[in-house]
């Protein structure tokens, strides 16, 4: 198993989708997990693939 917080994976133009990945914290939002959600999310924005 991965020790990433997150997974991207990229569907199409304009589709992507994040999963979040804490789950013995039940996906709780912290300071990590929301920088890493907000820059996955511009990365996203800015290469619609």
């Amino acid at each position: 198993m991965s020790n990433s917080i997150l997974f991207v994976k990229r569907e199409a133009i304009g589709v992507t989708e994040i999963t979040l990945n804490r789950p013995n914290k039940r996906n709780a939002l912290n300071i990590d997990l929301m920088t890493e959600l907000c820059r996955a999310v511009e990365e996203s924005n800015e290469n619609p693939l």
